[in-house]
């Protein structure tokens, strides 16, 4: 009997913002491949791996408001297994997530939003 045990690595995305940096609810949609043209499309695409939703309230949020940073994680792995790494370690994953990991934002109105638009916005 082998006992020599093996190590998994668990690889998340972790997006960070401001909460009320668009005025409104929004999300940010993460991709591993190509991201289609149409916005319609996104959440359907093979390449949709997952969102982080961020909700805010109704009403003018108050000066403090404006500096409260929210944080989400979405799970990569099964995308990775998908992409036929030839492994799960940062030899391959890294280079990989560098050149196919991409995001869209979108308020909850449906219009789209250019992450130059954020005051802060980081997704590692």
């Amino acid at each position: 009997m082998s006992t020599q045990s093996s190590k998994i690595i668990e690889w998340s995305a972790r997006i960070r913002c401001k909460e009320h940096a668009l005025g409104g609810s929004y999300s940010v949609l993460l991709f591993v491949g190509p991201i289609p043209d149409e916005e319609e499309d996104w959440r359907i695409s093979p390449s949709f791996v997952g969102m982080h939703g961020v909700y805010t309230g109704y009403g003018e949020p108050n000066d403090t408001a404006d500096d409260v940073e929210v944080e989400g994680f979405v799970r990569l792995n099964k995308a990775l297994v998908a992409s036929s790494l030839p492994s799960l370690g940062p030899e391959d994953v890294v280079p990989f997530l560098k050149s196919a990991l991409g995001w869209r934002v979108q308020k909850i109105s449906s219009e789209v939003i250019s992450p130059s638009q954020f005051d802060f916005l980081e997704v590692a």
